[in-house]
């Protein structure tokens, strides 16, 4: 938890990516309260460890912005290597990457609850890039741009849209959503008002 006097502030990281290595529950007071900022030096949170079974982590109630991976690289906020990352309540924005601008889940498992994506890009997966199992639920993806594909976000693999929405994202292929991956399903979702490229690409 964070110190409440730190509600309502900006702390701009100057040691590099907070790499996220062992069981953890982070819990901030809120999106609106707390922004944590790498000012585009580097990713936020890269989440990875060698140890077997996987991490679970949880990482709710703060503004994460201005990630950057480095050249080449993956997941400008937050690199999921192989762990349970547990994402809600949370503003990930104006970050960017190789693939996943805001999000990549490598070979993980993300749930991400509550929580908006905007600002963000890629050359796949301006908001999210999904390489094997991600359930969104209750979450907003706008104003994020791919370079090539998946705008709001592109699926690799299995994904899972309940009650969210995906508008105003752009990319030359799946402005909101592209779909590359074995299942992918919408229940009660909105995929719509994509700036450049269709809404959906399969």
């Amino acid at each position: 938890a964070f110190a409440p006097a730190l509600a309502g502030s900006t702390i701009t990281l100057t040691l590099g990516e907070l790499l996220v290595a062992s069981d953890l529950t982070l819990s901030g007071p809120g999106a609106g309260d707390l922004t944590l900022s790498r000012n585009h030096a580097s990713r936020i949170f890269p989440v990875e460890s060698s140890s077997n079974p996987s991490l679970d982590v949880t990482i709710s109630g703060l503004t994460l912005t201005s990630g950057q991976a480095p050249v080449n690289a993956d997941g400008g906020a937050i690199f999921n290597r192989a762990e349970n990352l547990t994402i809600a309540d949370c503003l990930i924005r104006d970050s960017s990457a190789h693939f996943g601008g805001g999000i990549v889940n490598d070979i993980g498992t993300l749930t991400l609850i509550n929580s908006t994506l905007t600002g963000n890009s890629a050359d796949l997966g301006g908001g999210i890039f999904n390489g094997n199992s991600s359930t969104l639920i209750n979450s907003t993806l706008s104003g994020n741009a791919a370079e090539v594909a998946g705008g709001g976000i592109f699926n690799a693999d299995t994904l899972t849209l309940s009650s969210c929405t995906l508008a105003g994202n752009q990319a030359d292929q799946g402005g909101g959503l592209f779909i590359d991956g074995n299942v992918t399903t919408l229940n009660n979702t909105i995929v719509a008002d994509s700036v450049s490229g269709e809404d959906v690409r399969n």
